[in-house]
């Protein structure tokens, strides 16, 4: 009877181990089964949000369209601006625009040295003269660059130290020391 034993012996160990994987089988279709379903509702989340970003690029579209529609019924800006930092200007437009004084002349062979202006409006100008031109030439090259509606005069002032206004239009601007300078014109 002992072998007959050993064989029952035998035979429960391998319906033991049967039962086992047929419990480990059961539990993993389960799990398999819980995936599953956690994967078709992900798939569903995804659907609608898919429908909502289709919809959202629809009318982001439709958007689009009728904002070039309206900037096509636009035209382009046909008023007029004005500058912050530039003078008032007068009131009367049909005012005759005064003739450009010529420029000055350059004499190549002497030593020349330029002058940064800041214009009363604003502006910036780079006037080249010689070292023996005087004041009036000053201005009058500044006149020819940038000549004014109404004709105005205006006066040249240094930008350094206490400001000097130079009006004695025959000193030069070597003698007032200029050159490779910045000066300021202002009107009267």
């Amino acid at each position: 009877m002992s072998g007959q034993q050993e064989d029952d012996e035998d035979i429960r160990t391998q319906i033991h181990k049967l039962e086992l994987m047929e419990k480990r089988t059961k539990d993993l279709l389960e799990q398999r089964k819980l995936e599953r379903q956690c994967l078709e509702l992900e798939c569903i989340k995804m659907e609608k949000q898919k429908k909502y970003m289709e919809a959202m690029l629809s009318a982001n579209l439709e958007a689009l369209e009728e904002q070039k529609e309206e900037e096509a019924k636009k035209g382009p800006f046909a008023g007029t601006g004005n500058v912050l930092a530039a003078p008032s200007r007068p009131t009367v437009s049909a005012a005759p625009r005064l003739a450009r004084p010529p420029p000055v002349s350059i004499d190549p062979s002497q030593p020349t040295g330029n002058i940064q202006v800041r214009m009363d409006g604003g502006g910036k100008l780079v006037v080249t003269l010689n070292h023996s031109h005087t004041i009036r030439d000053l201005k009058q090259e500044i006149k020819a660059k940038q000549p004014t509606e109404d004709g105005r005069d205006f006066n040249i002032i240094s930008t350094g130290g206490p400001a000097t206004v130079y009006k004695d239009l025959s000193k030069t601007i070597s003698e007032l020391g200029l050159i490779s300078s910045a000066v300021l014109q202002r009107f009267i």
